[in-house]
């Protein structure tokens, strides 16, 4: 799956508990700036639906979403900067 939107809930789109790595496919990392914690560069990962629950930023590429204790627990995400893919197994 890739994404070019600033904010997506996976839960429409199928995808809610399915992602386990993620890597910044095009952009310098720098861009639009979101209001709160959230923002700043890279992806945004949120446990629940609606940008809720725990949440984890990666900046770059990351092969195993496990080592942020985070595989296959992604229901939104926010993208901060970049065109991100996120994919359903370990290593792209």
């Amino acid at each position: 799956m890739t994404l070019y939107r600033d904010n997506l809930n996976l839960v429409a789109d199928g995808f809610n508990y399915r992602i386990s790595s993620a890597r910044v496919v095009a952009g310098s990392g720098f861009g639009r700036r979101d209001r709160d914690d959230r923002r700043g560069n890279g992806i945004a990962h949120f446990q629940y639906s609606d940008y809720q629950g725990g949440s984890r930023r990666v900046d770059g590429e990351n092969r195993k979403l496990e080592s942020l204790r985070f595989n296959d627990e992604l229901s939104s995400v926010i993208v901060c900067s970049g065109v991100w893919e996120l994919c359903e197994h370990s290593d792209f």
